[in-house]
């Protein structure tokens, strides 16, 4: 509902404990759009955009074209020691989020620890991070936190699958996208952060480098929205819930629905009932959901997630899977999709839309450093150079423009899978560091410019010895660091 005498765009301050704030900063109306007033200082509290009135009746994804309303509703917001000024410097709560990296792999695990280790304790005591690994030994628990370590063990082996393995698939030692043990690994670590103590928490896997700064102003933006959050880049897809199959995926809703229509799937679109957890449909979809590369929820979306029927319903399902009484077609289950499909019941959710400018799932253009908070792939070699250039950026930041919009009557998507209830939003947090450029092979990368590249299941090496500020060999490339 809009307020009164307000237009219907209208600018709130959303202060910690969930109140919405009129912000001071007035509107000025013009025919094609709504602008702010041009700031004459930073601000110093966070202004969200609610969108009201409903869309055009052409426009059918919501979720997928709110990145038009980006610039129209900016806000510029001042950097003091590396961080967001938000609220007045308004004490954040220690820890404000809880990673959770998805890793059974020494090689890479040793590479991020390196990473982090040079963060400074500042933002380390508002990011927890964890790598979440299997445990050869059977445990008392289903988990053991081993804080010490960086580590949630879990209660099962690496690389437990249904499928037929390859040959060498034993010598790969790491864990693969679509095993069991991915699957039981990350269903443990959201069952023990409903219980830690942190309002927000990211999932994410070992081949992805996170901007540690740019990750904690994300999470400082998000602390201050009152609603369940369910944040990431967002793709496609349906399901066959009794099997935990994926079916008729689609970087695109139109190609989903498309596909998801197709007589040998015949999925329905009516969106599932979050109160039970019988078995509606033979197959579910389309909606969207959060890539695992890296993803986030806060605790108000994850407590109704723990306790919702079907979470339970669908582990379940996996371990009579993996006890060999019940069946599964493709014996793949997809941990990020499953996800998807159990937040896409949540009534109330707010599904937040990060771009792929911002989150890179691949590495062919390389990325905007002042703006990136995930590369996925990016090539090992590059860790070093991305941290030291993200790092000066902040140093050298006076503001970043955070750009943030939720429509507030409409849903992600019309003729999807997603409760009704639900509405999409946007994020996006850029720097402004003009003073700082990163390298060639990470801002513009050509196949001539010899710069280093991404191996499927590759592994990171370490550096050589007597080199304490690297946490990866050097590269020999336009703008490698000697």
């Amino acid at each position: 509902m809009g307020v009164p005498g307000l237009p219907l765009c209208t600018r709130f301050r959303l202060t910690g404990n969930g109140q919405r704030v009129l912000s001071g900063t007035p509107f000025y109306m013009s025919t094609s759009r709504l602008l702010a007033a041009p700031p004459t200082s930073f601000a110093a509290d966070f202004a969200f955009q609610e969108l009201h009135g409903s869309p055009s009746a052409s426009t059918i994804n919501q979720l997928e074209t709110m990145h038009s309303q980006l610039e129209q509703h900016r806000t510029r917001i001042a950097v003091q020691h590396h961080e967001l000024l938000v609220d007045g410097r308004a004490i954040l709560p220690s820890p404000l989020l809880l990673l959770g990296i998805m890793s059974g792999n020494d090689a890479r695990r040793r590479l991020h620890r390196c990473i982090w280790a040079r963060v400074p304790a500042t933002v380390l005591t508002r990011i927890h991070v964890r790598f979440v690994v299997g445990s050869a030994q059977a445990l008392a628990a289903e988990w053991q936190h081993v804080p010490e370590a960086m580590e949630l063990r879990v209660n099962i082996s690496e690389g437990v699958r249904i499928w037929k393995r390859r040959p060498g698939d034993a010598q790969r030692k790491q864990a693969f996208t679509g095993t069991l043990s991915t699957y039981l690994k990350q269903a443990a670590f959201l069952r023990f952060a409903a219980t830690y103590d942190a309002p927000l928490v990211g999932r994410a896997d070992d081949d992805v480098y996170i901007a540690p700064r740019m990750l904690l102003a994300y999470a400082t933006v998000l602390h201050h929205f009152p609603h369940a959050i369910y944040a990431g880049v967002f793709e496609w897809i349906s399901w066959r819930e009794a099997r935990l199959e994926a079916t008729g995926f689609s970087y695109g809703l139109p190609q989903a629905r498309g596909r998801a229509k197709a007589p040998h799937r015949n999925c329905s679109r009516v969106p599932p009932d979050a109160k039970t957890d019988a078995y509606n449909h033979a197959c579910i979809g389309p909606f969207g959901y959060a890539k695992g590369p890296l993803l986030m929820l806060n605790q108000r979306a994850l407590n109704w997630l723990t306790r919702s029927p079907v979470f339970t319903r669908d582990l379940r399902r996996c371990q009579a899977m993996l006890d060999g009484h019940a069946a599964t077609r493709k014996g793949r289950l997809d941990d990020d999709i499953n996800l998807g499909f159990w937040m896409a019941r949540m009534p109330e959710l707010r599904v937040m839309r990060l771009r792929r400018v911002v989150w890179k799932d691949t590495w062919r253009d390389g990325a905007d450093a002042s703006t990136l908070l995930a590369a996925h792939k990016m090539p090992w070699a590059l860790y070093d150079a991305m941290y030291n250039t993200t790092t000066a950026m902040w140093a050298s930041a006076a503001a970043a423009s955070v750009d943030a919009v939720c429509h507030a009557d409409v849903p992600p998507c019309e003729s999807c899978a997603h409760a009704r209830s639900q509405r999409p939003c946007i994020l996006e947090v850029s720097l402004e560091a003009p003073s700082v450029r990163a390298i060639e092979c990470i801002q513009a990368p050509k196949p001539e410019m010899g710069c280093p590249n991404f191996q499927r299941e590759s592994h990171p090496e370490a550096p050589p010895p007597g080199a304490p500020e690297r946490c990866v060999p050097p590269f020999h490339g336009p703008g490698s660091i000697s």
